[in-house]
């Protein structure tokens, strides 16, 4: 009895000093952590400096000005000399010593905030969508020299929200606008680009940013009336708000900014989608074969007629309306397609010319095979001209071809190929002929000359059943990326600290973390043992 009696008692004893050591472990882990941590358990407060810049910042105010500020804390008096440098990668890198008196934003007595407006120019090389870096120095009366520095995203800021898709080669901004499907749009474009590299090398970048069309740039405020006059004040003044105020509205500017930025701005007046679409194939187009033609002269006609075909819409209409005119005898003459159309020209007279640049393109497609027009298109450049490159393709001038296109706009075939775009399949492999049946010499004319146009290959397009008067869209659309913004586009690195290891977490923080585990493992297995021992000898 007696010796059941001091078991009970030595195993009470072991369980007190078992509770007490974990409620040890449990209270004084966390801070055993930290301290061993070398984290300050609470930080410890620094004074501040009683003279200091108090804060920097910047307003992007496009179309026109980007705004500066640094408030100093203190007297405008005591101040020196002020400067600011604006830096950007590839782009902006300008230094400017700020005039003190004409500078002031804000005078507390004790602070003074400065403020210097830049109007950026073309030549500037101001980069969109890419952080602007700014620094000010500040250098006070007895020599004292106070720097700040920070950064902001350059972006038109009347849209709240850009967004971004891209490519390869392509990249698409547009304002967060339900009503605009930049990633289709970016697709469809894709397509075009696939075509256009079919023919000719593409390695420069494309991009393009796209504004709705009720996107205003610029507000009208009515100039005030001076007191003591009753002079018709002027037209009202062009302004853009920002922080709450106004500042010189230009809209011309802007998309001159863009344009030496790098960028294509566009602002379609409709915001159908297939016009946006012929807006944007406009641009690749440009960007594409201007670099590749570079200073070669081509027609008017032929250029409109390219981009017309590479569009995945086509000119839908166009030969009923060129038929009618011919009927009439409206129909333009040659040196007319030449050139583009002049601004004396009426709605009427421009579209008949779109719409005839676009039929004689297709016609080269139609009589020289699929091909033709792109690789006319292909081989212009500075050292051959386009009336070499279609004698290449068709042995022919371009006068004898425009005879033969006025005769080809009445027959059947036309109507065929008026269905027809470089993304449908042909119904054969066409066999290109280049000998066309000619037109025969001028000087034995005979009054029952037919002209034979019948070409010795597949037509274009030849469909079983009635020509459909629309065509269905490519369905296939190339996969995009879209990055919408500024979700790490514009994220600006951060300085990375030692956390004191791989795998650190304060998670950890618990009995075996604090060294009280060793304690109470001895304790747990001491008591398993005695307890073994007490029931060996019952």
């Amino acid at each position: 009895m007696r010796k059941q009696t001091q078991n009970l008692t030595t195993g009470a004893w072991l369980r007190q000093i078992l509770l007490l050591t974990i409620a040890i472990a449990l209270f004084s882990g966390p801070q055993i952590v930290a301290a061993q941590d070398g984290t300050p358990h609470p930080p410890t407060p620094t004074e501040e400096d009683p003279v200091r810049i108090e804060s920097v910042r910047a307003i992007v105010a496009l179309p026109t000005v980007v705004s500066f500020r640094v408030r100093v804390t203190v007297p405008h008096s005591e101040v020196d000399q002020v400067s600011l440098t604006i830096e950007q990668d590839s782009g902006v890198d300008q230094s400017f010593e700020l005039a003190l008196d004409d500078s002031i934003f804000l005078d507390f007595g004790d602070e003074i905030e400065y403020e210097y407006n830049w109007f950026p120019a073309p030549e500037d090389r101001l980069r969109f969508f890419q952080p602007l870096d700014y620094r000010f120095e500040v250098t006070l009366n007895d020599g004292t020299m106070l720097t700040a520095s920070d950064s902001i995203d350059v972006e038109h800021q009347i849209i709240s929200d850009w967004q971004s898709a891209q490519t390869d080669l392509v990249k698409l901004y547009w304002s967060d606008d339900r009503s605009f499907d930049g990633e289709g749009q970016l697709s469809d474009l894709s397509e075009v680009l696939a075509l256009i590299r079919r023919y000719i090398d593409v390695d420069t970048p494309l991009q393009i940013v796209v504004y709705a069309p009720d996107d205003r740039f610029c507000q009208e405020v009515p100039r005030p009336i001076t007191e003591g006059t009753t002079a018709t004040p002027g037209p009202p003044e062009l302004v853009v708000m920002s922080d709450g105020r106004p500042f010189p509205c230009n809209p011309d500017a802007l998309f001159m900014l863009y344009r030496a930025s790098g960028f294509v701005p566009l602002q379609p007046a409709i915001p159908d989608y297939y016009t946006v679409h012929r807006a944007l194939v406009d641009a690749l187009f440009a960007h594409t074969y201007g670099e590749h033609w570079q200073d070669a002269q081509v027609p008017a006609w032929f250029r409109e007629g390219i981009g017309a075909l590479l569009s995945l819409r086509g000119r839908r209409g166009a030969l009923g309306d060129v038929r009618q005119a011919a009927q009439i005898g409206r129909l333009l003459r040659l040196p007319q397609m030449e050139n583009s159309p002049p601004a004396s020209w009426n709605e009427d007279q421009i579209a008949l010319w779109h719409n005839q640049a676009y039929l004689l393109t297709l016609y080269l497609a139609e009589i020289y095979g699929a091909d033709a027009p792109f690789e006319i298109a292909a081989a212009i450049g500075p050292q051959t001209t386009f009336d070499a490159a279609l004698a290449a393709i068709s042995e022919t001038d371009i006068q004898r071809l425009y005879a033969r296109w006025e005769l080809w706009l009445n027959q059947p075939r036309a109507e065929e190929a008026a269905q027809w775009n470089p993304y449908l399949p042909t119904t054969a492999t066409p066999t290109l002929t280049r000998t066309p049946s000619p037109i025969p010499p001028t000087r034995t004319p005979r009054p029952t000359v037919t002209i034979s146009l019948t070409p010795t290959r597949e037509p274009l397009y030849n469909p079983t059943t009635p020509p459909a008067p629309t065509i269905a869209l490519p369905t296939r659309r190339p996969t995009t990326s879209p990055t919408p913004l500024p979700p790490g586009y514009f994220d600006t690195p951060t300085a990375v600290t030692d956390s004191g290891g791989v795998g650190d977490d304060d998670s950890s923080n618990g009995l075996c973390g604090t060294g009280i585990g060793v304690l109470i493992l001895p304790v747990i297995g001491l008591l398993m043992a005695r307890r073994k021992r007490n029931q060996s000898t019952r």
